[in-house]
């Protein structure tokens, strides 16, 4: 907890001009705070979309309990009317859009989100009473979608643009998501060798 104080606090100093208040030294360290909650929110989307995408890391729970792990982590990451769009996918509200990806996802055996370059700008920070707030947020993309165990992989590559919103009682929110594509590849895999045995 230390360690997240010092970050805080030196980020805050690169943040604020020297001999500035303490109000100025405040809000610094809210933006940093607000920054880091929102881009928490699109690693929660990845790892919500890989449940969706049957991934391997949570076996050995049922398709049905992943599904509703990634339904929960969605209705926290999206307000109740965002409007939702990929390549070819389009959707309102988080649970359309869970229904949507599970589908889409469906064919196959794996998958993993990666995140890489994330830049978050806060334009509003919300009052006292929990009320306002707005920021926006771009995020890299690399999944990887395995076709069959052992099978080739499909790489997608791309940038989620993301319209935030402070939500009183929930916190910080996506309104509004576009996935836009880089490119698409397909891979053949190769699979690692057996483990030696003795």
């Amino acid at each position: 907890m230390v360690g997240g104080a010092a970050l805080a606090a030196g980020s805050a100093a690169l943040l604020t001009n020297t001999g500035s208040s303490d109000a100025a030294s405040d809000t610094a360290i809210d933006v940093v705070v607000a920054k880091a909650q929102i881009s928490e929110l699109r690693r929660l989307y990845g790892k919500a979309t890989d449940l969706l995408g049957t991934g391997k890391d949570h076996d050995p729970l049922s398709t049905e309990e992943k599904h509703a792990m990634a339904r929960e982590i969605y209705r926290r990451i999206f307000t109740e009317e965002a409007t939702i769009a990929a390549p070819g996918l389009s959707g309102v509200g988080p649970d359309d859009w869970a229904d949507k990806v599970a589908n889409a996802l469906g064919a196959f055996s794996a998958t993993q989100h990666m995140l890489g370059t994330q830049l978050v700008d806060i334009h509003e920070l919300p009052n006292a009473a929990g009320c306002g707030g707005k920021a926006s947020m771009q995020s890299y993309l690399n999944a990887l979608h395995e076709f069959a165990p052992g099978g080739n992989i499909g790489i997608f590559r791309g940038t989620y643009f993301d319209k935030c919103q402070y939500t009183r009682g929930v916190g910080w929110q996506i309104y509004d998501m576009n996935l836009v594509l880089a490119s698409w590849e397909t891979r053949e895999h190769t699979p690692p060798p057996p483990p030696e045995e003795g």
